[in-house]
């Protein structure tokens, strides 16, 4: 039988799903006491998407040797949690999974300073929490999660948390609340065009302890800039552009959810007791375009 070594590769396994309408609401409230001061409130609610498709895992020869070794033990296994081994190179099947996106609330105030210029101020809460893992449930037993469901059983006495069942996996996330500010400036150029900037410094939602690759995002800084042009007395045009820039850097074994040094945690841990940094940049942009009939 095969021996599997902690960054050996077991397999690749790959997904796609989608669903057609996911619903939800967002509320608003500005209140204008004078000409040059304003406040504002928002308030999105939380959307469930019921995500579904197939997936397609693909097993190394390594791996297939391995549960080639373990395929006469599968009424065994039974008794760890376990089923009977696949021992095939590819398996197919459907998947599905429920993804929230979490509810946030914000609040602003708008203040002319100038005759032509503006200063905003937005407070803004985000309920991560409510991502505290990802669980997916296929149609059928894969042999990668079949073996860690055995491998959970035979560490709970390690106190490590069981993500695996033979057809079901729990990606553990365990992120947190945050709250972050942002300042905004916008210059009436003429009676058409007005020019925006601001920045937000982002607090993360994902600690150290929950830090990997899945979502290299930490502590962030937002800078934006855009502008609006008033075209004709029925069209507008609206546009910005953002760059986001975080970077990381996690000690051995500091992350559960992709270098912890616990034995026996196998879902998903690519990293075992390696230290590791991450470095994001993202280029953000949005246009709109308004006509009135």
């Amino acid at each position: 039988m095969n021996i599997i070594k902690p960054y050996d590769t077991v397999g690749r396994l790959s997904m796609e799903m989608e669903d057609f309408l996911s619903v939800g609401f967002n509320f608003g409230i500005l209140y204008e006491p004078y000409d040059w001061l304003s406040f504002g409130f928002l308030y999105q609610s939380e959307t469930t998407s019921q995500l579904s498709g197939d997936y397609k895992m693909e097993n190394t020869e390594e791996f297939m040797l391995t549960t080639e070794g373990l395929a006469p033990l599968g009424g065994t296994l039974g008794a760890f949690g376990g089923a009977a081994f696949n021992a095939t190179e590819v398996e197919k099947g459907t998947v599905e999974l429920e993804y929230l996106m979490p509810q946030n609330i914000a609040f602003g105030t708008s203040i002319k300073v100038l005759p032509n210029l503006k200063i905003n101020f937005d407070v803004r809460w985000v309920e991560y929490s409510v991502w505290d893992e990802l669980k997916f449930e296929f149609s059928n037993n894969v042999d990668f999660l079949n073996l860690s469901s055995v491998i959970y059983t035979v560490a709970g006495g390690f106190d490590v948390k069981d993500n695996a069942d033979p057809d079901e996996m729990r990606i553990r996330r365990a992120y947190e609340d945050t709250w972050s500010v942002a300042i905004g400036a916008e210059y009436q150029w003429n009676d058409n065009l007005v020019l925006r900037a601001g920045y937000e410094p982002r607090e993360g939602a994902i600690p150290s302890s929950s830090a990997d690759l899945l979502f290299p995002i930490g502590d962030a800084d937002l800078f934006t800039a855009g502008f609006g042009w008033q075209m004709s007395n029925t069209t507008r045009i609206d546009a910005a552009f953002g760059i986001l820039y975080s970077e990381q850097s996690i000690d051995a074994c500091e992350s559960k959810n992709a270098n912890t040094c616990q034995e026996g945690d196998v879902v998903y841990n690519p990293y075992y007791s390696m230290p590791f940094e991450t470095e994001t940049t993202a280029y953000i942009a949005a246009i709109s375009f308004d006509k009135k009939f």
